[in-house]
Parts: C-alpha cells; sequence; structure tokens
C-alpha cells in the first residue's frame, strides 16, 4: 500500500513540475512575443520616420536644385556673349583688328559688358550640405538618382570657382591696365598696347559657355528624376 502511494505522490510531482513548467514557458513566450512586437513596431516607425526626413530633406534639394538652375540660366547669355567675344577676337588678327579699329567695329561694342560686368556666382548648397551631413543620405536606394544629384552639385562648385577665379583675374587685369595706367573705363582700347594682356586673357575666357550648359542639363535632367519619383 506504501508503494502505491509512493507511486502517487511521484505522479503528482511529476505533474506539477510539468504544469508549472508549462506555465513558466508560455508566460516566457508572452514576454518574448511582446518584446519582439515592440521592437518591429519600433523599426517600422524609424523607418517610417526616416524615409519621412529623407523626403523633407530631398524636397528641400530639389527647390534648391530649381534655384541654381534659374540661376545659371540668368547668366547663361553673358558666357554666351563672352565666348562669342573670344571667338571674334581670337578669329580676327591684331593687325585686321587696328585696322578697323576695335573700339568702333560693329562686332565689338555689344561686346563691352564681357568685360566691364563683374558678377559672384552665388550657387546654393545649404540644402545638400544638410543631407549629407544628416546622414539621410545613406538611405537613399536609388544609386542612380543618388549620383545624379552628387554630380550635379559637384558640377555646380566647379562652375562657381571656375567662374569666380574668372571675374576675380578679369578685376585684377583691369585694375592693373586701367587704374595704374590712369585711363577711362569709357575711354580705354582693348587695342592700346598698355591693355595687350587683357586682350589675349578675353581672347582665350571661352570655357565657362561650354559648362554652364552641361550644368543646367545635369539639373533639368535631374529635376525630372524627382519629378518622376513624385517629390514635391
Amino acid at each position: 500500500m506504501e508503494n502505491g502511494n509512493e507511486t502517487e505522490v511521484k505522479r503528482t510531482r511529476k505533474k506539477r513540475f510539468f504544469l508549472s513548467g508549462t506555465n513558466y514557458l508560455r508566460e516566457i513566450s508572452v514576454v518574448v512575443l511582446g518584446v519582439a512586437i515592440t521592437l518591429l513596431a519600433g523599426a517600422w516607425i524609424n523607418n517610417h520616420q526616416a524615409k519621412k526626413q529623407l523626403r523633407g530633406y530631398l524636397s528641400a534639394v530639389k527647390m534648391e536644385m530649381q534655384y541654381n538652375l534659374a540661376l545659371l540660366e540668368d547668366h547663361q547669355p553673358f558666357y554666351d556673349r563672352m565666348e562669342s567675344f573670344a571667338t571674334y577676337l581670337v578669329s580676327h588678327p591684331r593687325e585686321d583688328l587696328e585696322a578697323d579699329s576695335v573700339e568702333h567695329h560693329s562686332l565689338y561694342r555689344p561686346h563691352n559688358s564681357v568685360i566691364n560686368d563683374f558678377f559672384t556666382l552665388a550657387v546654393e548648397t545649404s540644402a545638400y550640405d544638410m543631407l549629407k551631413s544628416s546622414g539621410a543620405m545613406n538611405n537613399i536606394k536609388d544609386l542612380d538618382f543618388l549620383q545624379s544629384i552628387m554630380k550635379c552639385y559637384n558640377d555646380l562648385a566647379v562652375q562657381k570657382k571656375n567662374s569666380d577665379e574668372y571675374m576675380d583675374r578679369k578685376l585684377d587685369l583691369l585694375y592693373r591696365c586701367v587704374v595704374e595706367n590712369q585711363l577711362l573705363f569709357t575711354e580705354f582700347d582693348l587695342l592700346d598696347p598698355r591693355m595687350s594682356e587683357l586682350f589675349y586673357f578675353m581672347a582665350t575666357s571661352h570655357f565657362l559657355h561650354k559648362t554652364n550648359q552641361n550644368c543646367i542639363l545635369n539639373l533639368e535632367n535631374t529635376l525630372e528624376i524627382f519629378r518622376r519619383k513624385k517629390i514635391n
């Protein structure tokens, strides 16, 4: 009889142990599931916020690129005249210009602004800089789109550098040729021997015309990608 009781006690203990273990595992499973759901929900929220943040940065970059496009288009006529003037000076031997008087030549006067006009190419990059510094750029999965944006801003930086250096060099030559020789801007003659350095500088300055056109084309193509992606 005692053996029967001992056996029953052992069965009861095993049953209690099994039930307690099952309940423990069930409780652990509920906790693990809850943590997993929380982590997944947090990841979804973070991913959603990252996408929303990236779209905000890209929207700002788009507006900035539209501004830079309008800026380059505004300056393209100057670069066109600059290229035309350089071509004109190179295609006419200096002795022919002297015989015809470059000051009164029908093709010369429209180019006066190429010599007298000065400006700084004020491109904007703040939105692009924020996109880079925020780390949001790493979330752009379309690498062709990313490379297109980067190329636009790299080209803008080169165009600004070259344009500003051209203006600085031209101003320096004008100062040396005009101010140091006590000439008036309204009276100086580009064929004056004292203006020879400026003459040759103007005759060889024509590269900004083409590079500005390339910048405009790249901006237009990239903005078309923005439009297709419906980034407002």
